[in-house]
């Protein structure tokens, strides 16, 4: 129960900072000696919110059994010290997402103004909207599946402690009309890390696909496991991950 209100801290609290890290980038222009700066607050404000919430829910003896595991035994406990944060947590990445991408589109629609200006004087290339429109697309997709990745982790746990809390509110017994919502919970809790694995690899595979069309996609998927986890660079180039 503590090592699970600790990855408050970690998980949840670093997946606003690696979509703050990218707005940062892309859309203020920051350097890599400015990131710099600034990653060590990241980390101790990831670990400070982690042990504080886990230590209050140590101390207050609220640590037990919690349906399918060890965790804050009571409702309101949950929502105030897990709950709450972890979906503000989500709603502030989606928020960084969503300027990140409104960036990216504003910079490709006056690049575009540019190219119909330039094309009415026949200097034009005649690029497609499909074309100008590629970044912002695929950073649109990105966020998309980076944020969907959190939700549909965490929807299912959260719906259930809901209902428990309201459950012990009402002083209504239910827990046996929900046994299909808990099954899915216990499914998708621990499943964070491969969703954040899949959003994170998908651009890496797609990208090593397109620079290697002649490979079968298991052949790029087995080349990204070997040059993540083996430290070898049979096909991926790691320089130019770029969302």
């Amino acid at each position: 129960g503590f090592i699970i209100q600790l990855s408050l801290g970690g998980t949840m609290c670093n997946s606003v900072f690696i979509s703050f890290n990218h707005l940062l980038r892309i859309k203020y222009n920051w350097q890599d000696f400015k990131m710099r700066k600034i990653e060590p607050w990241y980390y101790f404000f990831s670990l400070l919110l982690g042990l504080t919430t886990a230590i209050i829910a140590v101390s207050t003896d609220r640590i037990g059994p919690a349906q399918w595991n060890c965790f804050i035994n009571e409702p309101e406990y949950q929502m105030l010290l897990f709950y709450i944060w972890l979906w503000s947590f989500i709603i502030i990445s989606a928020v960084f997402s969503v300027l990140l991408y409104l960036h990216v589109a504003k910079i490709e629609e006056a690049g575009s103004k540019f190219r119909s200006h330039r094309k009415k004087g026949g200097k034009g290339t005649g690029k497609s909207h499909a074309d100008t429109c590629k970044y912002s697309r695929a950073v649109y997709i990105q966020s998309v599946l980076y944020v969907g990745g959190f939700v549909m982790t965490w929807i299912f746990p959260t719906i259930y402690r809901v209902v428990g809390l309201v459950s012990e509110i009402s002083g209504d017994e239910i827990k046996h009309d929900i046994t299909w919502l808990a099954s899915l919970a216990e499914i998708f809790a621990p499943s964070q890390g491969v969703f954040n694995a899949l959003v994170f690899f998908r651009v890496r595979a797609m990208k090593c696909r397109s620079e290697n069309p002649g490979k079968m996609w298991i052949t790029v998927i087995c080349s990204l496991v070997a040059s993540t986890l083996l430290c070898t660079n049979p096909l991926v180039n790691d320089s130019i991950d770029i969302v």
